[in-house]
Parts: C-alpha cells; structure tokens; sequence
C-alpha cells in the first residue's frame, strides 16, 4: 500500500491522481464559467495557471501533459479543416487569401517596426517576433463549433487565411533559424520548397484516393474508420514537420483532405468532435495556461512594459487585418469581430517561435514572458469577442435557416432487413440536415398474418442496433414496431399518425420475393400517401459519394412538393460536398436556377438539358461507382407525370442496380 503522503506531495507523480484531477477540472469548470459569464475556454486557461508551477505547484507540465497538449491544437486545426465547407472554401478562396496575405503582412511590417522602435530589439529578433504576431492558433473555433456558425462566410474566410498566415509566418520561423546556423543558401531554399510540395502533393492528392478506399470497405458503424482518420491527422502532422513546417498545417490539411468523406451529419463526425472537444482541446487550454507566469509581471517593470507592447501590437495588427477584410468584402460588424476573434489568439505557433527563438538566443527571457502574458491576453480576448458575437451570429443564421425550412421536418424510415439499415439511416440523416433532433423516426412493419416471435425479436435487435447508431450523431431517434394487416398498410397508417413529411424505404429488386416493399406494395403507399415518398438502393458507403446525378421528368418544377425535393436534393449534395449535375428540362433548369438564387444557396451544379425521356443508357455511360443517382418520379395523377415513368423501376433494376441511386415521389 502506497503512503498517503507520497502520493499527495506536490508536485503530484501520481499519474492516476494527475488524471482525475485534470478530468475533475475540465468537468467542472465549464460550470463555474458557466454561472459567471465567462467562455470556459478563459476557465480552463486560468485554471492552467493555478495548478502549474507558477501557481500551487500542483502539476508540472510534463511530457504526458505536453503531449495531449500537442494532440489538442491539431485537433483544432484538423476540425477546423473537417468542418469546413468545401464548396465556399473553394467560392471564397480569394477572400481566404485576401485576408491571409492581411494578416501576415500588416503584423509582419507594423509589428517589425514596433519591436525594433519600441522594443529596441535589432532587426533579426524583431521580424522574428514579428513573425509571431503574425500566426495565430483558431483557440475560438470550438465555439463557433458550438454556436453552429461554423459554416458562416466569415468563418470560413478566417479559416483559409489561417492556413496561409500560418505557414507563412513558419516558414519566417524556418528562414531565421537557419540564417543564424549560416546555412541560408540556394539549397536551403530548394530543399524546403521541395520539401513543402512533396507534402502537399500527398495530403491534396494520395491521401483522398486512400481515404475514400478505406471508406468504401469499411463498415460505417464500426471503429475502423474513427481509428483510420486518428492516424491520418498524426501521420499529417508528422509529415508536415518532416517536410519543414509545424505539425498543425499538417492536421489542418487532412482535414481539408478527407473532409468530403465524413459529412456533418455522420456518426464519425460527431464522434470526432465528442473526443475532440470533450478531452484532447481542454487539455491543450490547461497545458497552455500552465506556461502562465503572472508574479513576474509584479516583480519586473521592464517585463510588464514589452508584455503590454507586445500584446497590443498583436491586438491591434489582427484587428486591422479584419476590419480591412470586412470593408473589403462587405461584410457586417458582427463578422468583423468573428474574424478578429479567430486570428486574435496566440499559441501554438507563437510557442514554437519563440522557444527557437530563446533557444538560439535571439529572444531575451523578457521577451519570452512577454510572449506568455500576450498569449493570455490574445486567448482570452478571443473566447470573449467570439461568445459575444457568435450568439449574435448564431440567430441571424437561424433565421435564415428558418426562412428556407418553412414547415418542421419529420422523417419516418422503415427498415426490414439489417443489411440496408446503415446506408437509410445515414440517407435519413442527410435528408434530416439541421432540422429538429426529434424528427427522426425509425420503425419495422411486421406483417399480422406473418407475425412470429422469432420475427419480433429480430425487428427489435435491429431497432435497438439502429437507435444506437442514430444516437451516435448526436441525434435522439424514436422507435417503434407496427404490427398491421400488410407492410404497405402499417407504414402507410405510421405516415399519417405522426404527419411525416418524408418516408424513406429501402429498394427491392424486381421480381425478388420479400416482405419488403416494392411493386404493388410501393405503388399503394405512393398513391395513398400525400408525404415525399424516397425509396433507396445503397450499394456502397454513401459518403463516398463525388458526384450527383439528378434525373428529373420535364415539369418536375410544376409539382407542389418540388420545393421539398428540391431542398432535399441540394442539401444532400451540399452536405455530401459533391458537384450536382441536373438531367432535365430547359424549364426545369429555369425553376431550379429561381430557387437557388432566392434561397442564395451555395451549390455547385450543371445542367444537361434532353428533350424527350429519361435515357438510362445514355446516363450510364457517364456514371461512375463513385456516383449518387437521385432519379425524381411522379405519381400517375400528377402535373409531372409522363407514360415512360411507368417503366422507370424496371430499367432502374436492369441498368443501376449494383450502384447507389435513390427514387424519389414528390409529396402532394
């Protein structure tokens, strides 16, 4: 038995004790900041600094704290990469590098003049502290997680402007270092260049095709995948550092680089984030608040003089960068300060400047308190503006949300047999996107005249396995068995009892004998339902989708329920980060291009006009495994319909049954 006193002498060894007192901490302080108003972002900084060496002594910064430190920010950076959305990222890239070449250079000038003037550093040291000013660590971005204004223009701007800055002001790092070793010559720079796009090549180009054949053959409720894409962000970082830059551009490029394989509405993602946000990021703030020496500040002027400079330099060379962006591109007040507080703090990059700049005796340890004070500063100022403003963000965002979302959406899936589940239930989550988590639905039919016990007990392990699975994204779904005189009938009767707005069924080939719906069965809940009726064949992992392919009949536009299938369908491709191309009518592209431009959607879609029929030899040639066919039927009585759809499920079965496609009946 261990003696009490050992194992409570601080600094504690214990690395149990250690554990469950940082758990404790990060358990409990979201609480207390909660009650005072303030980010817990701030609470878990400050509680750094009590515990650490320059508070109580109660922990040191070790190597095992270090290291889930480090784990911390790329995870930052890697969600800040994952979260993205592609499409803007690639609409607004010139505003990305607007504001990244802002925010490099406006500190790299402003900042070097301060240093060498104010700070009476000589020029080395001062474009070196510059080169800090310059970085800046996305320490906000879990709020604007959290907010659910991650996806706002700003934010993405702010995000690829990191990425440039960043790198920049690294390779500034990278430059000096060498030049006080004497080695700053042709071969430096062609190594590092080469280096560089070795990597960028591997990330941009390797790492996808990888990527999306691991996806493709894995299992979408298993671990596999969440293990797979923990390596990769590490293996990431670590090639970024082999090839010259810090370990975070590396993480923040994965994340770019499978992000259009884990959509937001996956239980990967949710996953991803639940660890992230829940462990790894609290420990980055408590590692980072534990470098906090707030006594020096009380014992030597001189270092409360450059702490004050070097902060409100910082402080103010960011601010410009964003008002200019903002001005720039028009954006609101609100947006300015969301963009500020994303490149307003400083940590993990700064920390890596200037421990090589004290190490190769560039920076005094003056300067490197000062760096530590403008860290706290530059964090806390950052959580504050973004919870302020992010709120703000937050309700102009879900008004326009609300705008595009007239009626509440309530989705209804009928599952039969385990092996389609994951594929409709990820199907229903795309459909579902931000509407209300109780709006998914999840049954099994069970035919009275073929009821058993062994029949019961297998729906209800299958409800069970799919309530986990849904549960697993972060959404509540209700489930239910029906027992009803016929499949058709229960999941008709289910519609109408709850009011769903969509029912989604899995496909049955034709011809295959089955409880399952299909000819007879699906023409009857199609007649007598007045819902959106989609029925889906998913062969491979739907995530791995790269393009989409809408088939439509000519006046599909015409239909009463077109703005429901319409919003559906682009918001599956939006989700899935895919490029949608449209097969139909002149009037239908006219309709579609009205609604877009009202609803001010971001997509990135192509239209192929045909004049007469859906001509499913011909779309086959240009279809691929990696394709999502959404094919838009109508029912007999509709403005829409058209005596070829009668025949559209044969030729389906015929010509597509091996790839993914998707039926859908607009609702009346």
């Amino acid at each position: 038995m261990h003696n009490l006193s050992e194992i409570f002498n601080l600094p504690l060894k214990n690395p149990v004790i250690i554990f469950a007192l940082l758990l404790l901490v990060i358990f409990i302080v979201p609480y207390i900041t909660e009650k005072l108003r303030v980010p817990s972002l701030v609470g878990l900084i400050l509680s750094g600094t009590i515990l650490g060496e320059h508070g109580f002594n109660i922990l040191l910064r070790n190597s095992g704290i270090i290291l889930f430190g480090t784990i911390g920010v790329l995870f930052i950076m890697f969600l800040a990469g994952l979260e993205i959305d592609i499409l803007d990222f690639k609409k607004f890239k010139f505003k990305s590098i607007t504001f990244g070449t802002l925010t490099f250079s406006i500190p790299m000038v402003l900042g070097t003049y301060a240093n060498y003037y104010l700070l009476e550093l000589s020029w080395i040291p001062a474009i070196l502290l510059a080169s800090m000013y310059a970085s800046h660590t996305l320490l906000a971005y879990p709020l604007a997680s959290k907010f659910k204004i991650n996806r706002n223009e700003a934010i993405t701007v702010a995000v690829g402007g990191t990425m440039i800055t960043d790198t920049a002001a690294l390779i500034v790092l990278a430059v000096i270092a060498k030049s006080t070793s004497g080695e700053l010559d042709w071969n430096f720079w062609k190594g590092l260049g080469f280096s560089i796009s070795v990597f960028f090549f591997i990330v941009l180009f390797i790492v996808p095709k990888i990527a999306h054949w691991f996806f493709k053959r894995f299992e979408t409720g298993g671990s596999e995948q969440f293990l797979f894409v923990l390596s990769m962000v590490f293996l990431g970082g670590a090639g970024a550092e082999v090839a010259g830059i810090e370990p975070i551009i590396g993480a923040f490029m994965i994340g770019l680089a499978i992000n259009p394989l884990i959509p937001h509405t996956s239980a990967l993602m949710n996953r991803l984030e639940f660890v992230g946000n829940t462990l790894f990021i609290p420990f980055f703030l408590i590692s980072v608040g534990m470098l906090i020496d707030l006594k020096v500040f009380f014992k030597d002027l001189e270092a409360l003089k450059v702490a004050g400079v070097m902060t409100i330099t910082a402080m103010l060379c960011k601010y410009l960068a964003a008002y200019i962006t903002a001005k720039c591109f028009k954006y609101t007040s609100v947006q300015k300060n969301l963009i500020f507080s994303l490149s307003n703090a400083q940590a993990a990059a700064t920390l890596a400047a200037v421990l090589v700049g004290y190490r190769l005796e560039l920076l005094n340890s003056t300067i490197l308190n000062g760096t530590i004070m403008m860290i706290l500063v530059t964090c806390v100022v950052s959580s504050v503006v973004m919870q302020k403003y992010g709120k703000i963000q937050h309700m102009l965002d879900h008004d326009k949300i609300a705008d595009k979302n007239v009626e509440h959406e309530k989705i209804l899936v009928t599952l039969n047999r385990p092996q389609i589940m994951y594929g409709l239930l990820d199907l229903a989550l795309l459909l579902k996107g931000d509407s209300a988590e109780d709006s998914l639905h999840v049954i099994t039919v069970v035919d009275d005249t073929k009821e058993s016990p062994l029949e019961l007990k297998n729906t209800k392990e299958m409800l069970e396995e799919a309530k986990k699975y849904v549960l697993a994204t972060g959404v509540k779904a209700k489930t239910f068995t029906r027992i009803d005189l016929n499949v058709a009938n229960g999941i008709i009767n289910s519609s109408k009892e709850l009011d769903a707005s969509t029912v989604v069924l899995g496909w049955q080939e034709k011809g295959r004998t089955s409880d399952i719906l299909f000819g007879s069965q699906l023409d009857q809940i199609i007649s007598r339902s007045n819902q959106m009726v989609v029925t889906a064949n998913i062969v491979y992992n739907i995530n791995t989708t790269k393009r989409t392919i809408l088939v439509a009949p000519r006046f599909a536009g015409e239909e009463e329920g077109f703005r429901q299938w319409f919003l559906a369908t682009t918001g599956m491709a939006k989700v899935l980060g895919t490029k949608m191309i449209v097969y139909g009518s002149e009037e239908l592209k006219t309709r579609m291009l009205s609604k877009i431009e009202s609803l001010k959607l971001s997509i990135d879609i192509e239209f192929k006009i045909y004049q007469s029929m859906f001509n499913p030899i011909e779309i086959g040639k240009s279809l691929s495994a990696d394709d999502l066919l959404i094919i838009v039927g109508a029912k007999a009585d509709s403005i829409s319909f058209e005596p070829y759809l009668g025949r559209l499920q044969g030729l389906v079965d015929k010509y597509f049954i091996s790839r993914n496609f998707i039926f859908i009946y607009p609702g009346q």
